[in-house]
């Protein structure tokens, strides 16, 4: 049987496997999808005059508010969603392209990689206004509330400072504990450094529920409104909901994004497709947590993408030649939002065999303790020699658990 997994933006990572061979295919490549695709625009129109347990979203908007749309990474059909949105406030609203700012709360290379100022450009007679959260440039961030520790919860000014906010966020499961639930498109996503390191640091021990510190910043900020997707296979979007954050936030779980239990195999392989701006390290440490689920320890886990992000600097310390017990110490020193991608590398390279496929210079990748792989070709090899395979397209938006 021939297998071929989407991964990047137009690659496909393929290979066979043996009648001999157990395997796990995803229900994508196992269902015939018939349903007819409604355009975009269509599905933003209807959702915004028509959200859950709100009014029009046209109805709560006035002449001289500002706006700011808080936009959270890894966000499929991005530029899409926000022409949707603004071509529906330019003609539903009064507000000008003075009145909106649209903040980013990935990094810059992600954020010019969406060229969203080339896609969004004719909507309003004047450019609009954009802006990339910089959680370190302190700056830019305006005390907002007090967290449960007692420390100031310290956030991005503009999101502060305007009139209404409406997240665009994407549906995620839990898959690691600094994703706090459903409210993670604001906080920490665009706290300061502080807060994200702090977040990053903790673990709630209860990753289904969002942390308190998230909800009050919502609160605090004054959000009614929030527009959340459910992502499909790569750029693609499973389904679009809208209304009042309270009640989505009751009503939305992972159940589109839950795989049926699998058995452990030996070899699983899983990839990240989408947008480029989807390609981060948060997205690898995402697809690996779900991957070691339905992987037997000591077996091999594959993931394909095209990923080639700076590696965020705590990695480094995964590349001493210390014992894990002094390089678990080195990690919970430091203060770093990376500080969960660091601990799910190096907690799962001493259980599994992990191979990645990606841009990084091989040299690079090795060093964390992790096989590159320079070619599909060599995934074949491993295939062959596996009793048992799990096949997994986007394994950073899915779960089993």
């Amino acid at each position: 049987m021939d297998v071929s997994l989407p991964y990047g933006t137009q690659s496909e990572c393929g290979f066979m496997i043996q009648a001999a061979q157990t395997v796990n295919l995803p229900p994508q490549l196992t269902s015939n999808d018939t349903t007819t695709t409604i355009p975009l625009v269509e599905v933003a129109n209807n959702g915004l005059n028509n959200p859950t347990e709100f009014p029009a979203l046209s109805d709560t908007i006035f002449s001289g508010d500002t706006l700011a749309i808080a936009v959270e990474p890894d966000l499929p059909k991005c530029g899409e969603l926000l022409h949707a949105l603004l071509s529906y406030l330019r003609t539903n609203t009064l507000l000008s392209a003075n009145d909106i700012t649209i903040v980013y709360g990935g990094n810059t290379n992600q954020f010019k990689s969406l060229t969203l100022p080339e896609q969004l450009a004719g909507i309003f007679d004047n450019d609009l206004n954009f802006e990339v959260h910089l959680p370190e440039e302190s700056e830019k961030q305006a005390f907002l509330a007090t967290a449960e520790n007692g420390e100031p919860i310290r956030f991005n000014k503009t999101l502060v400072d305007a009139d209404i906010v409406i997240p665009l966020s994407v549906q995620l499961p839990n898959t690691l504990s600094d994703h706090s639930g459903f409210y993670h498109c604001l906080y920490p996503t665009f706290a300061d450094h502080a807060a994200q390191s702090q977040t990053s640091k903790d673990s709630t021990g209860n990753e289904t529920q969002p942390s308190q510190d998230a909800i009050t910043t919502a609160e605090m900020l004054g959000v009614q409104f929030i527009i959340k997707v459910t992502p499909g296979i790569g750029d693609e979007i499973a389904s679009f909901a809208a209304g009042e954050i309270k009640t989505l936030a009751s009503q939305l779980d992972s159940s589109e994004q839950r795989y049926p239990e699998w058995d452990a195999a030996q070899l699983t392989v899983g990839t990240i497709s989408g947008h480029t701006s989807c390609n981060s390290w948060e997205t690898i440490a995402r697809a690996l947590n779900t991957l070691a689920d339905v992987t037997l320890e000591s077996g091999t886990i594959v993931l394909c993408t095209e990923m080639d992000e700076e590696m965020p600097s705590i990695l480094n310390a995964l590349r001493a030649p210390d014992s894990p017990d002094d390089i678990e110490y080195h990690l919970e020193q430091q203060a770093s939002p990376h500080l969960q991608i660091a601990r799910t590398l190096f907690q799962l390279r001493d259980l599994f065999h992990i191979c990645l496929l990606s841009n990084h210079n091989p040299a690079e990748v090795e060093s964390l303790g992790i096989a590159p792989i320079e070619d599909v070709a060599q995934i074949q090899k491993l295939v062959d020699a596996s009793p048992s395979v799990n096949c997994i397209i986007d394994a950073h938006r899915i779960t089993f658990r």
